[in-house]
């Protein structure tokens, strides 16, 4: 009788003055090794993420010491979240939050069932609570990975049985990955009330891994200029060539995988995402080995990214000078020179052209040009990079990059460069002649004590510009050319030659309206236009500077001279 009026003493706390004072002090008495008990598991492990607090008086901590009150002393309630080992990072903190509401409800939804049913007449007792059956509680993971068991101990009705635990179950549709050796010894363990046992893992997805390409080669070469300690540079040491052998493998393919599905707690597929697949970058002279992961080159030559695929370029090696021995060189890959290009020969390559020796010859490399020793032209040869050039020396040249030049030393050359001209090795000096460069010039010296003319024109697109000077220049002679003609006596030779001479002029002037419109296009898109710069360590009297149509001549020696052009559009010298 006592514990019944305590049962409905915590189920209608407002009815209390019903139950005599010494009855109340007893149910008091009872109760309260029950409470301290439900007590001890917050304050000894609050400390654990995983552990869930409940206030004082909720509805999971009345339902233990009715529960308690009923049976005696018992395990307190212990409410952890089991990391299963498969949820993704972060999962605890949300799954805490949607644990603490889950079972907030679910313990008042069991409180509610043990209210009696219908209302007791005046004077009369009110009818003794339902009995209650043991109820095993699921609580699911937000995707259905994971799922965890609490079972409410019974009031009054029949214990946990395999049945019951078989029929939560079903009701909440556990089909997947359940532990059935824990659902096996749970009805006899000790603790089986109350507390929180991981019941059942699903199994995540696994997406694909994507395809890759593992490279062998560089797809872009890095040119290191290295100066010793006394500030030399041996030009001979630089090298953009990737040589392999026939056979060598170039890259090697690492194929993508197929995504694993993945499967929740109530048995439903979880889709996987593929990885992407990847193709060998196949290009000229390579082939795939026999499974089909690696690219191979199909003979030996030089290795070369294209932006797209690797390839294989020959390289031609000459083994001494260019010069009647081998006559001129016109090749369509890289070149490799280890003697000099002698006077009067040329060497023209699709690829880079390296040099052992000296130039003295005219030299047109479609990538860079690297010379060991130095540049001695002379102004009839043109000595041309769409690259860049590296060079011990330039002497009496007319050189041009269409991207960066590097020098030791340049005297009387006219250089014309899209990039930065660099002078800042070995005697770093630039004396005499025109050196053009769009984006700045540096040099450990600039001019000389004689007070020479040196000009450094600074900004726009030197070489672009200097070859439409040699268009109109060619367009000139051949209109020269043309009038002759037409005052010799008429014949057919004489109209033959008009022909040729009126087809090669038109085609010219074309080719000169095309370059206007690039050069037009160009200009527009260009940045930094005036931000071009002069640096260097001495820059001496007679040093001409222009940048983008302003001048300024030098009239005394000057150290640490950066020169380039001020807000106002004038030249400062700082």
């Amino acid at each position: 009788m006592a514990f019944k009026k305590y049962i409905l003493s915590h189920l209608f706390p407002g009815k209390q003055k019903l139950v005599p004072k010494a009855q109340e002090a007893d149910a008091a008495e009872q109760a309260q090794p029950a409470a301290a008990q439900a007590a001890e598991a917050p304050d000894a492990a609050a400390h654990i993420p995983s552990l869930l607090v409940l206030p004082a008086g909720h509805a999971v901590h009345r339902l233990f010491e009715l529960w308690v009150r009923q049976t005696g002393r018992r395990p307190p309630p212990r409410i952890q979240l089991d990391d299963p080992g498969i949820l993704p990072e972060g999962w605890l903190a949300p799954e805490m939050e949607r644990l603490e509401a889950a079972i907030t409800a679910a313990a008042g939804a069991r409180l509610d069932k043990l209210k009696p049913d219908g209302k007791a007449k005046t004077g009369e007792e009110p009818a003794p609570p339902p009995a209650l059956d043991a109820e095993p509680w699921v609580f699911l993971s937000a995707g259905q990975l994971a799922a965890w068991m609490l079972v409410f101990p019974p009031m009054g009705g029949a214990e946990l049985s395999r049945e019951l635990l078989a029929k939560a179950l079903e009701q909440n549709k556990i089909a997947f990955g359940v532990d059935g050796e824990m659902l096996e010894k749970l009805p006899e363990a000790p603790d089986c009330y109350f507390h929180l046992q991981l019941l059942a893992k699903g199994r995540p997805a696994v997406d694909g891994k994507d395809g890759k390409i593992v490279d062998f080669f560089a797809r872009q070469v890095e040119k290191e200029i290295k100066a010793d300690e006394f500030g030399q540079v041996d030009y001979t040491a630089i090298s953009t060539i990737q040589n392999a052998n026939k056979g060598d493998a170039i890259c090697q393919l690492i194929p993508h995988t197929e995504g694993e599905p993945g499967m929740t707690v109530q048995g439903k597929d979880i889709p996987a995402k593929n990885g992407k697949k990847v193709t060998l970058p196949k290009g000229r002279n390579t082939e795939a080995s026999e499974d089909g992961t690696k690219l191979l080159a199909s003979q030996a030559g030089h290795v070369e990214f294209t932006g797209r695929t690797f390839q294989v370029k020959s390289v031609l090696d000459i083994p001494g000078n260019v010069d009647y021995s081998t006559g001129n060189i016109n090749f369509l890959g890289d070149v490799h020179v280890r003697g000099d290009v002698c006077t009067g020969f040329f060497v023209r390559a699709v690829g880079s052209i390296r040099v052992d020796g000296v130039i003295e010859g005219a030299v047109e490399a479609g990538a860079d040009l690297i010379v060991g020793k130095g540049i001695l032209g002379g102004p009839q040869s043109i000595i041309r990079a769409h690259r860049n050039v590296f060079a011990k020396y330039m002497e009496n040249s007319r050189v041009q990059a269409r991207e960066n030049l590097t020098a030791d030393c340049i005297v009387n050359c006219d250089v014309y460069s899209d990039g930065v001209v660099q002078v800042c090795t070995g005697r770093g000096t630039i004396i005499g002649g025109r050196v053009s460069a769009g984006q700045g010039v540096s040099a450990k010296v600039v001019g000389s004590k004689a007070e020479g003319l040196t000009t450094i024109l600074l900004g726009g697109l030197p070489c672009a510009e200097y070859e439409r000077e040699l268009l109109l220049r060619e367009i000139g002679e051949m209109e020269e050319q043309l009038q002759k003609l037409e005052n010799q006596p008429d014949g057919p030779a004489k109209l033959s030659r008009l022909s040729k001479t009126r087809m090669k002029i038109s085609v010219n002037r074309m080719k000169l309206d095309q370059m206007d419109k690039d050069l037009a296009a160009l200009h527009e898109a260009l940045e930094g236009m005036g931000k071009a710069r002069l640096e260097c360590g001495i820059a001496y009297a007679g040093t001409e500077i222009f940048i983008n149509g302003k001048s300024l001549r030098l009239n005394r020696e000057t150290h640490k001279c950066v020169a380039r052009l001020a807000d106002d559009g004038e030249i400062r010298v700082f």
